[in-house]
């Protein structure tokens, strides 16, 4: 069984978190103050763009340290982590609705609907990222760790 970077899962583990703090802001907005503030509706966009990303980051890494794969897919990371048995499958779910949101966001040429971000952070996507965090925390602290 080869060991995880945990240092560096850590360092991205800890940028997911500074986005989450962000998106906990989004999340105790009311709707019409989230769509009133240009500002916040693009530090929403952005967070949930970056946690995404560093998130697939993390599962990219675990995955082929651990496993020796290399997913082709946003999606593929995470469908792989919960085969794997590192994330639940209901985690895996969420953050596959959360990787179609981030295409639409990074899409350019295709309009942002912030009210569709404002509702799928309200309605699930701030604790599936959590959930995510847990998880993988869980799985480090259970696993062989290489420490640099």
């Amino acid at each position: 069984m080869v060991g995880i970077d945990s240092p560096k899962i850590e360092d991205f583990l800890n940028e997911v978190c500074a986005d989450l703090r962000v998106i906990r802001e989004v999340a105790f907005l009311s709707r019409n103050d989230f769509l009133c503030d240009l500002k916040c509706r693009f530090a929403a966009r952005y967070a949930l763009v970056d946690a995404v990303g560093v998130s697939t980051l993390i599962g990219l890494r675990i995955l082929g340290e651990k496993f020796d794969v290399q997913p082709e897919t946003y999606e593929e990371v995470f469908d792989l982590l919960a085969e794997f048995g590192v994330i639940s499958l209901d985690v895996c779910n969420g953050m596959n609705r959360l990787v179609d949101l981030r295409n639409v966001i990074v899409n350019v040429g295709v309009e942002v609907d912030d009210l569709k971000i404002y509702n799928e952070v309200k309605k699930r996507g701030l604790h599936v990222i959590e959930e995510f965090v847990e998880e993988i925390e869980k799985y480090i602290s259970c696993s062989g760790v290489r420490e640099h």
